[in-house]
């Protein structure tokens, strides 16, 4: 691609819909961005990727960015600065287009309370992440992100140390046989969340979060009510490293394996001192591993568990996993058992 330098082009206000970086302009070759207005004045991966592939000679930029932190509120405005809670901007998006932090400076944007969608405050899905920027929400009941069943909710794509807190994750989908997810996508990331919750999302692989090359550090987090059609109803392991302290894992289905986890060539933490719950999870079709699937040795300590002897129907194949469990939710049965349309479970 050639840039006039003398009758200059303008790239600006670009989106990405789906998976990975690179709003304005992707390129697997060396580019010489010349321009008179780009979206900003320092393109980062957000914008540009992969952004070592460019360089840029910009005059002007549509948007200001800023080195602080920065406030947002569904009542907002994107014409306010953002800087203080008083003068919020309107969507998570914008705020991710114009903050620019890095190693030396991590960054935080903070979120008032209220449903972050398409039809309550024009909030655009995927959120995407840049490096060091933590999403804090003011609480994990009151900051709901929504995308309403048209795109996944969330994506940690080849970016450091993003974090996420305090607020849900719902509504996420992903197009079959795409990379998974409906809620949170982490890619080559290493990825922390604290008191989240992530309910109501459906995908292809990994209902509500999907980990491929990926690691992660889980507190307090809950993991409930997702579903996928090829594994991890709640989340799906690729080649990750994840720990777990006073996680739940429940009432996920998908219709292959690990209707809670689906674990590949990955290494899963589950503390001893901070346990954490994995019950109620479903397969249907023709998987196994209701509650948890790993392909390799995974030991599971947790307090409570759908059954205090967990068999093949819960953990698969039951050969890979130990077992520390404290309470269960179901009773198991040793006799014959007696079914009728007209019983009661």
């Amino acid at each position: 691609l050639e840039f006039s330098s003398v009758n200059r082009s303008n790239i600006y206000s670009n989106i990405v819909q789906n998976r990975g970086f690179g709003g304005d302009i992707f390129s697997e070759s060396f580019v010489e961005v010349v321009v008179d207005t780009f979206t900003v004045m320092q393109p980062t991966g957000f914008h540009a990727s992969p952004l070592e592939n460019f360089t840029f000679d910009i005059l002007n930029d549509a948007f200001q960015q800023v080195s602080a932190d920065l406030f947002v509120s569904p009542d907002g405005d994107n014409a306010n600065d953002g800087l203080t809670p008083e003068t919020p901007l309107k969507t998570i998006y914008n705020a991710m287009s114009i903050i620019i932090a890095d190693v030396t400076n991590a960054l935080t944007i903070h979120l008032a309370n209220g449903i972050y969608s398409q039809s309550t405050n024009g909030e655009i899905f995927p959120i995407q992440f840049g490096d060091y920027i933590s999403l804090v929400g003011e609480s994990e009941n009151g900051v709901i992100l929504d995308a309403e069943g048209v795109n996944k909710v969330m994506v940690c794509s080849n970016v450091s140390n993003p974090a996420i807190s305090n607020l849900t994750i719902t509504g996420g989908v992903s197009i079959p046989y795409n990379i998974g997810t409906g809620g949170l996508l982490v890619e080559n990331s290493n990825t922390t969340l604290e008191n989240v919750t992530i309910t109501g999302n459906t995908s292809f692989r990994g209902g509500g979060i999907y980990f491929l090359d990926g690691e992660g550090i889980f507190t307090n987090v809950t993991i409930t009510g997702n579903t996928s059609t090829s594994g991890g109803g709640g989340i799906y392991f690729d080649n990750s490293t994840a720990s777990f302290e006073y996680v739940t894992i429940s009432n996920n289905s998908t219709n292959f394996s690990g209707g809670g986890i689906y674990s590949y060539g990955s290494s899963l933490e589950l503390s001893l001192e901070n346990r954490c719950n994995i019950y109620s999870n479903n397969v249907s079709n023709t998987g196994s591993g209701a509650d948890i699937y790993s392909n390799s040795l995974l030991e599971v300590v947790v307090d409570t568990f759908t059954v205090l002897n967990p068999t093949e129907y819960h953990a698969s194949p039951l050969q890979n996993f130990t077992f520390d469990i404290l309470n269960s939710i179901n009773e198991q049965i040793n006799a014959d058992i007696y079914v009728s349309p007209n019983g009661d479970n």
